[in-house]
């Protein structure tokens, strides 16, 4: 029976996506932007995901802009990289405090003389969304920058799953294009071609995507991780991938059932005896088939070893010759000893499974019964469970049972039947491939120190499943330990010990998956430097080398008012808060028009390159430069009117700067 805890948490990450919004891009000064490239490179190595996404943006407007891209995050994801290019050469970021990385980011976007050059800051919002802030985004000129994700993966039957979010119908942004490297990848449950190019066409808000997991040597693979936080506590992460077939079923099975038809288990009893039969041989290709019937004394039905596909025919056929009966008696020993016979000389894997209500008489003495088997063969109990009504189909091993020990002494278990009884439900026949293969890794348990029961590792693991537990831990836990298990009586062990790169992805998860409750600032510091990653205390800084305020920078500025201002270039933009209104560029010009109507009188044609540059205070002009071309005799004109000028009751209180072609405060000729 396959578990679908794997595939279960992935749907959940597609459920909580599902309310999340799309990427979003925001211009300050509202020129056009736009997405041009969104290329995303995916591929998993030893469970842990990464992502490459190259985004490129182009101001298709006049003035010089800053862009704010919300990034949605993959599920679980982390962004441990970031770099931007810079006149032709790729500009590394550094991880930098949150606070820290803010306000240098605001002072290197501010108003200042030098050149423009490129800072970009990538910031935490929450475990699912990111905040890139880009700038300067010149006319025309594409801002290329590339960011690393890591992310944990799911694992079900041999494939690792992850996803990607999509842009929506209403999105601005470009829709993503996805090339995944791997083995027999998918991409929105498409096969394609490793590195073959795919856009996320829009649909369900995170796209899924898989890629098929090597081979595992042994029955699981184990992925350990430790964090240490610096204060004495850590943070350690299991993850267990159990092998998509933990065995083969031998092609060479011969098999006698053993079918209790005592008046305890009734009509009912034997027909869901059938259906386990039907269903057992329906995973058992090539097998051969006996079935001994006992009550008060034991009968083989079929008198050979029949194919199993025949079996289930031969069996409505005695059936309805009433050979199935329910009769008095339960001489499961009697069973087993003609099993024992029917087998004897049969060449091949012997198995004997009886099927059983485990009711039987006070002398029962089953281990003289098998005395005459051969070591090799094996010897499976199957018991009637409860609620054979119920819907769903499961096999409980019991190794508790009194009868437990008759299979165990014989390589093979004894289980209850739980559930529904169904030959044609696909769950039932899952479930009963375990008496034909072991298909899951029993007694599972765990030896890492003081990380052993807080992990809480499942008893059972069914093959093709995932586990992942993590764990915040006072102390440092073991470095290596070890998984056990069954695989129905063969012990195994599988060594677990500290992976490094997966370390740094159990340090990511503590944020992408909200594990940071209760630890402290330099705890949370610790581990985010330890991941390299962007968290609530640390930030990705992108600066290109020189990098200074510029001369089409953006003032931003928190009033005594409760406001907060912004005002860059050529075009700026202020929003007040508690009820203040909006101020313009247009306040001043109009004002510097005015002044400047006597300079131009009689002066010559203003140079298209001269410039005007004035610097505000909230009550009045405090600089006053002039730049590019221009007539001497007119730009001191220019430079003493605009000293002269009384700021407009509307700037009172406003701290800005404007820099003007001087062509657009020269008055229009009349």
């Amino acid at each position: 029976m396959k578990r679908l805890g794997s595939a279960v948490v992935f749907v959940s990450l597609l459920l909580i996506g599902s309310t999340a919004a799309a990427d979003s891009l925001r211009a300050t000064r509202g020129q056009p932007v736009e997405e041009v490239e969104h290329a995303v490179s995916v591929s998993v190595v030893e469970g842990v995901a990464t992502y490459r996404v190259r985004r490129t943006f182009v101001n298709r407007g006049r003035w010089v802009e800053e862009a704010t891209v919300t990034v949605m995050l993959p599920p679980g994801a982390a962004a441990n990289g970031l770099r931007i290019e810079a006149g032709g050469t790729w500009i590394d970021a550094e991880l930098v405090g949150a606070g820290r990385a803010s306000r240098m980011y605001d002072q290197l976007t501010g108003i200042g003389q030098a050149p423009m050059q490129d800072p970009v800051l990538m910031k935490w919002e929450s475990s699912s969304m990111l905040t890139l802030q880009i700038f300067p985004l010149r006319s025309g000129v594409p801002a290329t920058l590339e960011y690393t994700l890591t992310a944990p993966v799911t694992y079900a039957d041999g494939r690792w799953t992850l996803g990607y979010p999509r842009a929506t119908a209403r999105s601005a942004l470009l829709a993503p294009t996805v090339r995944v490297t791997g083995e027999a990848p998918r991409i929105d449950g498409d096969a394609v071609a490793s590195a073959q190019l795919a856009t996320l066409v829009k649909g369900a808000p995170i796209a899924p995507i898989s890629v098929a997991a090597p081979p595992p040597s042994g029955p699981a693979v184990t992925r350990y991780g430790v964090v240490p936080t610096g204060t004495g506590k850590s943070v350690a992460r299991l993850e267990v991938d159990v092998a998509p077939a933990l065995s083969m079923a031998p092609p060479d099975l011969r098999v006698v059932f053993v079918l209790d038809a005592s008046q305890s288990v009734d009509v009912d009893g034997i027909a869901a005896e059938m259906e386990l039969i039907d269903a057992w041989t329906r995973r058992a290709p090539g097998a051969q088939v006996e079935v001994v019937v006992f009550r008060r004394d034991a009968e083989a039905l079929f008198g050979e070893l029949v194919p199993g596909e025949q079996a289930v025919g031969r069996l409505r056929e005695a059936l309805a010759a009433g050979r199935l009966a329910p009769g008095n008696g339960s001489n499961l020993d009697r069973g087993l000893a003609l099993a024992v016979q029917r087998l004897s000389g049969a060449s091949g894997s012997r198995r004997i499974i009886a099927l059983t209500d485990a009711t039987m008489r006070r002398g029962f003495n089953a281990s003289s019964a098998l005395s005459g088997l051969s070591d090799e063969a094996i010897v499976h109990i199957a018991m009637r469970g409860g609620q054979l009504s119920s819907r769903r189909s499961r096999l409980d091993r019991d190794d508790t049972h009194r009868l437990a020990p008759l299979a165990l002494a014989h390589h093979g278990v004894a289980v209850k039947v739980e559930g529904a009884v169904d030959a044609s439900n696909p769950a039932f026949v899952d479930a009963v491939e375990y008496l034909v293969r072991p298909t899951r890794l029993d007694a599972v348990t765990l030896d890492l120190g003081r990380a052993t029961s807080s992990l809480d590792v499942p008893t059972t693991l069914d093959e093709g499943a995932g586990f992942t537990a993590t764990v915040h831990l006072t102390g440092a836990p073991r470095r290596a330990g070890a998984l056990h298990g069954l695989l129905w009586t063969e012990p195994w062990e599988r060594h677990v010990a500290v992976d490094d790169a997966y370390s740094r992805l159990t340090a990511a998860t503590v944020f992408s998956e909200d594990r940071d409750d209760g630890l402290t600032r330099p705890e949370q510091l610790a581990i985010a430097r330890f991941a390299h990653i962007v968290s609530p205390v640390t930030s990705f800084l992108a600066i290109e080398p020189g990098t200074r305020p510029s001369t089409e920078g953006i003032v931003r500025r928190s009033l005594m008012s409760g406001g907060y201002g912004m005002m860059g270039g050529r075009y700026g933009i202020s929003s007040r808060c508690g009820g203040f209104g909006v101020m313009r560029r247009d306040d001043l010009r109009p004002t510097l028009t005015s002044t400047l109507r006597s300079c131009f009188a009689d002066g010559p044609p203003v140079q298209p390159k001269a410039r005007l540059h004035v610097e505000t205070t909230g009550d009045e002009i405090v600089g006053v430069r002039l730049t590019g071309e221009s007539d001497v005799s007119l730009g001191a004109c220019v430079t003493e009117a605009v000293w002269r000028t009384t700021l407009p009751a509307s700037m009172k209180g406003s701290v800005q700067d404007f820099n003007l072609a001087l062509l657009e405060v020269a008055p229009t000729p009349e």
